[in-house]
């Protein structure tokens, strides 16, 4: 990854300064580091170059901690320094993906190809002198290539100008919207335009209910999480991401007669627990599935290691600044522009349940 700033440089960049140097055309920091990029690039931004270091955190060099990895010789490196401005929590705090494990890649240039395990055998023991049977592991590749993300909001004039909580206003506008888009496409992406999700991709083991949808059981959750499991995916990672509808059936759903419920909220945390594993409801899951006579059914994805999955972001975001069109209104409207998409290592890591019945 390219460093456009040194560590003081990073310390002071700010987005709120950005938007006031944009407002009242003046020259700062934030701009002068764009018109770097666009040199570098060999193109102009359509209003500001916001550099993956800015993402990635103020000592960044090209690696960051919150699951943020950069390619390394032979794979990928992850970065373990916790110390993340406001941007990246933003970003990585209001995704789902990204707080189950999912990694970062950030500022390629390229389409690029992520080695993909396809099947993984196990080492050999071996008496002095037998001779191994060499069975080696299978490798795939994932083609990467962009997928343009854009996203607009309005924000008062007023507030950026007079509070020192504007970079906190354009961080939940901004990066909020860009992690929303993130979760739909990684979830259930259907291709085109947008990533393939995991809800998408054949590759994913899908556990059948039945042949019209199914009320939800231990039975099936097991499955779910065993898939993994006998394809040789470590629980690294796990937990389970599901649909509002498939949540609220499995709030009332006991494992069995006289035992607790399928999801259950932990008390002292506010958060789900699915069978005894982190759970996440989102609106980007669908409750409007059909299989066979089913109808309204609802779905749930269990991934063993989340951090299979990679969400690729390519060259800087390009951030769009426009105070005169909503001026009478008090309000400039930011646009931010990104080209994201979304990695799957290991497919198997991760199982889609889509015929739930949600009717309470």
């Amino acid at each position: 990854m390219q460093i456009y700033m040194s560590a003081k440089e990073r310390e002071r960049y700010s987005l709120r300064s950005l938007l006031l140097a944009k407002i009242n055309d003046k020259r700062s920091l934030e701009l002068d580091v764009s018109d770097q990029i666009a040199r570098d690039l060999g193109k102009q931004p359509k209003g500001v170059f916001i550099p993956a270091e800015i993402l990635l955190g103020p000592n960044s060099s090209g690696l960051r901690g919150l699951n943020v990895t950069s390619p390394a010789a032979g794979g990928f490196t992850v970065g373990t320094n916790a110390d993340a401005i406001a941007p990246i929590e933003y970003l990585f705090g209001q995704s789902v993906v990204f707080r189950l494990g999912a990694q970062f890649l950030a500022d390629q240039r390229s389409d690029i190809s992520v080695p993909r395990v396809k099947t993984s055998d196990e080492a050999e023991w071996l008496l002095e002198g037998q001779i191994a049977q060499g069975q080696d592991s299978t490798f795939g590749h994932v083609a990467v290539k962009p997928h343009r993300c854009y996203a607009e909001r309005s924000a008062s004039k007023q507030l950026i100008i007079q509070s020192r909580g504007g970079d906190a206003l354009v961080q939940r506008l901004v990066f909020g919207a860009l992690a929303a888009a993130i979760d739909r496409a990684a979830l259930a992406g259907t291709g085109g335009v947008r990533p393939v999700g995991i809800l998408s991709d054949p590759n994913t083991p899908a556990i059948s209910s039945g042949n019209n949808g199914g009320v939800p059981t231990l039975t099936i959750l097991n499955q779910a999480e065993g898939a993994p499991i006998t394809a040789k995916v470590p629980m690294t990672a796990p937990g389970w991401v599901m649909s509002p509808g498939a949540r609220l059936k499995m709030k009332g759903t006991a494992k069995a007669a006289g035992q607790g419920f399928l999801v259950t909220t932990d008390p002292t945390t506010g958060t789900d627990v699915c069978n005894g594993y982190r759970a996440f409801p989102t609106a980007f899951l669908p409750d409007d599935l059909t299989k066979g006579s089913g109808t309204a059914l609802g779905s749930a994805i269990f991934g063993a290691d989340w951090s299979t999955l990679t969400v690729v972001q390519f060259g800087p975001l390009d951030l769009i600044v426009d105070g005169i069109t909503k001026a009478r209104q008090g309000l400039v409207e930011i646009a931010v522009e990104s080209h994201v998409d979304i990695a799957k290592t290991r497919p198997d890591a991760f199982a889609k349940i889509e015929d739930m019945v949600t009717t309470l």
